[in-house]
């Protein structure tokens, strides 16, 4: 028994600087994956909050609130849970 495999992508980097290009951040999954649960949190250097969704589908415009950050620094956390031929599985 193996498990479905697939990647996905995520930018290293982006330029929200409304040049139309690269302006957010969102993370790709192939078609014909089925993902249950999805979360993905974007932190400051210093572990501070700045984005967390549940939608599949959102993107970060490099802001906090109002504010447009300052180039630098940013960690992403992705955790879901998808399904193969043969059971649900969580990745963290």
């Amino acid at each position: 028994m193996e498990c479905v495999r697939f990647r996905y992508y995520a930018p290293s980097g982006f330029s929200p600087n409304n040049d139309g290009v690269n302006d957010e951040f969102q993370i790709f999954f192939p078609e014909g994956v089925t993902i249950n649960d999805f979360t993905l949190q974007i932190f400051d250097r210093w572990g501070g909050l700045l984005f967390d969704t549940q939608d599949l589908n959102a993107t970060w415009n490099g802001r906090k609130g109002e504010e447009l950050l300052q180039t630098g620094a940013y960690i992403w956390r992705m955790q879901l849970t998808y399904e193969d031929d043969f059971r649900t599985k969580t990745i963290n």
